[in-house]
């Protein structure tokens, strides 16, 4: 076998492109086996050439979605290029460094959320003033355009069986209204088991109450889904493996996403004075194929009554 696969390789040096011949037949994954199971190919050039090009396309496909961040990192070599360019799925935009002290990043992909400190606490002897709104969202560097159907999820760990209190998982929904720039969210709250729509200039907001409540006592690992259709639908789905429970919202119809909708951006909100425990907040690009059947949009409405709330 060894031989064979020598003597493929060296009629294909003779054509020029070997990382380009090779990766017209295999995918990463398959690349990847190729690598664990014919040590004389991985030993070689060709195999930093293939990850290589792998990961080139991948950034360029990064760039030709909607982006948050000004430029991508210098490019690595190898197969470490291609992780890295599968993580930008994945990485948050980036966090103030005035709100530190309740949102910080612990990774690219991993938010730090603490409660807020209380006045004359020991862990608040620098008296620190924390500068944050009262709703601060963290949205995803990489989004979609209106139109493209999208599933993301976030893992949310806790140190104790604390409740999730005030975390808002959703998206936000971008463009240009009569030339001004907009932005609109949908949220959902698993500890209150509520739907928010907020416009981000103003004070009050559509919420309801559809879902119901993560117990608080039941895990301290919950995965939270938000899927949105090509015809812009959006669900949330939420997932406690230690329960072995799934509870959805039901679709909230697109007639509630804004016409001027351009970009989408899945985000997490943060409403400090409600925070309870400490949690880390890792965002999942890619679904479990166990999940797969499970996000696919459900036939029933979300049927929540939407109220003002100031």
């Amino acid at each position: 076998m060894a031989s064979g696969l020598t003597s493929v390789l060296m009629a294909l040096r003779m054509d020029g492109d070997l990382a380009g011949h090779i990766l017209s037949c295999l995918d990463a994954r398959h690349l990847a086996r190729m690598e664990c199971t014919h040590k004389l190919f991985t030993e070689s050039e060709v195999m930093n050439q293939c990850w290589g090009e792998l990961a080139r396309h991948q950034r360029q496909w990064v760039v030709q979605n909607p982006w948050l961040l000004k430029a991508l990192p210098p490019c690595k070599r190898g197969k470490e290029a291609f992780r890295e360019a599968l993580e930008m799925n994945r990485w948050f935009d980036a966090v103030p460094e005035s709100w530190s002290a309740v949102i910080s990043m612990s990774g690219a992909s991993r938010l730090q959320v603490l409660p807020q400190r209380t006045p004359g606490s020991s862990a608040s002897a620098e008296n620190t003033p924390v500068h944050l709104p009262e709703m601060a969202t963290v949205p995803l560097s990489l989004g979609t355009v209106s139109g493209k159907s999208l599933v993301f999820g976030w893992r949310v760990e806790t140190k104790t069986n604390a409740d999730i209190n005030g975390v808002w998982f959703g998206l936000e929904f971008s463009g240009l209204r009569n030339s001004l720039g907009r932005c609109m969210s949908i949220c959902y709250s698993p500890s209150a088991g509520e739907c928010i729509v907020k416009m981000a200039e103003e004070t009050s907001a559509l919420v309801a109450g559809g879902m119901t409540p993560l117990a608080g006592d039941a895990s301290t690992s919950y995965d939270i889904y938000v899927t949105m259709s090509e015809a812009r639908d959006v669900e949330f789905v939420q997932i406690s493996e230690a329960s072995n429970c799934v509870v959805r919202s039901g679709v909230i119809p697109s007639s509630m996403v804004p016409s001027w909708t351009k970009e989408v951006y899945p985000s997490i909100t943060i409403e400090a004075a409600k925070v309870s425990a400490e949690m880390h907040i890792s965002s999942v690009h890619r679904v479990p194929p166990h999940l797969q059947g499970t996000l696919k949009q459900s036939d029933s409405l979300f049927d929540g009554m939407w109220c003002v709330r100031e």
